[in-house]
């Protein structure tokens, strides 16, 4: 009597854990890429300006997204950034060479 207890608590034990539900979660993975000069093509300098808000914290990567979206390269190279106060207006600038990478067949 006893052992048929434990051995049916131990299969009620094994049948709940197998029913468990797994919740994927989304992971930035760091991805490290080394590019030589054949696998890219440096274009013209990329200028994009928007509005600065000292508080929004994302504010650079939305304007280098922007900045990409409207030049139509891969990356920027070499970006810099300046931030212009005048009396009643405060801008963002990105400031760097587009890039487009080769794709090889």
């Amino acid at each position: 009597m006893r052992y048929s207890f434990l051995l049916l608590i131990l299969l009620c034990g094994i049948i709940a854990s197998g029913c468990s539900v797994t919740t994927p979660t989304m992971s930035t993975i760091p991805v490290s890429i080394q590019l030589s000069s054949n696998d890219i093509s440096i274009g013209a300098v990329v200028t994009h300006t928007m509005p600065y808000d000292k508080d929004d914290k994302h504010l650079k990567d939305r304007l280098y997204d922007e900045a990409l979206k409207i030049s139509g390269y891969d990356m920027i190279m070499l970006p810099q950034y300046y931030v212009e106060k005048s009396l009643f207006k405060h801008d963002i600038t990105i400031k760097g060479y587009g890039v487009k990478i080769k794709r090889h067949k």
